[in-house]
């Protein structure tokens, strides 16, 4: 059986008569290509990479991104390429008869493709980004949903839960407080700066810390900068000393891992995002977390919920500072969401359940409920 994986999109919209498999046989630096770049270190590339190797029911596996950029592929390990080509219509010349496809994103340009994908039945169809309405599209035979503790039926399919992974190659709990030590108080957000990131809020939150307490916590905002309501007030609270926020920029994601090992508290302030990959990697890394919106994150993941009250959220990061236990928060993570002891044997029973099993046979699905 060969997984195939389409990962994300950077726009293209080639020809499928223009595309040959061949012409895009050679490899790339993990470096020429920015989506390339940024999918190598993401967990959910992580767990399909190594699936193979953890199931001889899987041969390999190939991810896709369609960018007219740098196409070529990336060799993760023996058993998984990355390819890069400039028409997902590509993916066509690459599918096995007993292909599993699990599809991420980049629907407006791969519209077409599912559709087709869809009528000929010839592959079983999964999905992940739960609780999205793309989750109901009919595309797909199972939807993978982070969200969920239990499998239930969708309008279309059936919605199963999934251990979001993290790349744990890269985020985890590093176990030298001496080389390390937890000197950072607390982490705001992880990603660009961004309403639904929720970073003013925390910031908000940090000012009325200062105002309780007497004092500022010290503070790292990582993320690129990018206008959005409310972030010239981030920028003018940065600028302040009394706040004590030091704005380290977007940082390649090695760097953010030591970072989130030096780091008390992690607080994701938004009210967006679909079980934000920031999360989990703070809680692998053994912060603390505290959130704002408990929907929208893993009740497998334990997190301190807060409104985004500024008062509220400052003692709630206050009682997660002085709690921090980042060797045993790191732990419990892995309990119940690490990649080997959980996320893998999870997807690995799933595939299971599908080889050799017609498309869309009831008696499959039926078996997950």
């Amino acid at each position: 059986m060969k997984l195939v994986y389409l990962y994300t999109t950077g726009g293209a919209n080639g020809d499928l008569k223009s595309y040959n498999k061949n012409n895009y046989d050679y490899l790339l630096n993990d470096t020429t290509n920015r989506y390339a770049k940024a999918a190598l270190s993401d967990g959910m590339i992580k767990l399909f990479s190594e699936l193979p190797c953890h199931n001889e029911n899987i041969q390999c596996t190939e991810i896709f991104i369609d960018s007219v950029h740098s196409p070529g592929l990336i060799k993760i390990n023996e058993h998984c390429r990355l390819y890069v080509i400039p028409s997902i219509w590509g993916v066509l010349e690459h599918l096995w008869p007993n292909s599993i496809i699990i599809v991420r994103g980049g629907f407006r340009n791969w519209l077409p493709l599912l559709k087709k994908l869809h009528n000929d039945r010839k592959h079983w169809m999964l999905y992940y980004r739960a609780n999205t309405a793309h989750g109901h599209w009919p595309f797909w035979d199972i939807t993978l949903n982070d969200l969920i503790t239990k499998p239930c039926k969708g309008r279309t399919g059936i919605h199963i839960p999934f251990h979001k992974p993290v790349n744990e190659s890269i985020f985890g709990y590093i176990d030298s407080p001496n080389q390390i030590p937890r000197d950072v108080d607390v982490m705001i957000g992880a990603s660009h700066i961004h309403n639904k990131k929720g970073q003013y809020n925390t910031v908000k939150a940090l000012e009325k810390f200062r105002e309780i307490y007497g004092f500022s916590p010290k503070a790292v905002l990582p993320g690129g900068y990018i206008r959005s309501t409310n972030n010239q007030y981030i920028m003018d609270a940065v600028k302040n000393p009394e706040l004590n926020i030091e704005w380290v920029g977007a940082l390649p994601r090695p760097q953010l891992a030591h970072l989130m090992n030096r780091t008390k508290v992690f607080v994701h302030g938004g009210i967006g995002g679909q079980n934000d990959r920031g999360i989990l990697e703070a809680a692998c890394c053994g912060c603390e977390v505290v959130i704002t919106n408990p929907k929208s994150v893993s009740p497998l993941i334990s997190c301190v919920v807060s409104s985004i009250d500024p008062e509220e959220l400052a003692i709630k990061i206050e009682i997660a500072r002085i709690v921090c236990n980042p060797k045993h928060t790191a732990e419990q993570y892995l309990a119940v969401n690490g990649l080997y002891t959980n996320a893998i044997p999870h997807m690995s029973g799933v595939l299971d359940a599908l080889v050799n099993r017609s498309v869309g046979d009831a008696s499959a699905l039926r078996s997950f409920l």
